[in-house]
């Protein structure tokens, strides 16, 4: 194997490795520790929260929150 050669997961470009899934990281502070995740555009991100969530009470009908 020459030293040029990358693997086959190495070819992948930034993209499209974040339309599949966000890239998540955690910060952590002295006081406090703080999830953050990237993705590529907002409708991955929509897409994302949409699939996972199940419930919200932010999520009411405008009929019902008079």
């Amino acid at each position: 194997m020459t030293g040029s050669a990358a693997p086959a997961a190495a070819t992948k470009d930034i993209k499209s490795v974040l339309d599949t899934k966000p890239l998540k990281f955690k910060i952590q502070t002295k006081g406090a520790s703080y999830v953050a995740q990237i993705h590529t555009d907002r409708a991955s991100y929509d897409r994302a929260n949409n699939a996972t969530r199940t419930s919200s009470s932010d999520s009411v009908n405008s009929s019902e929150s008079k």
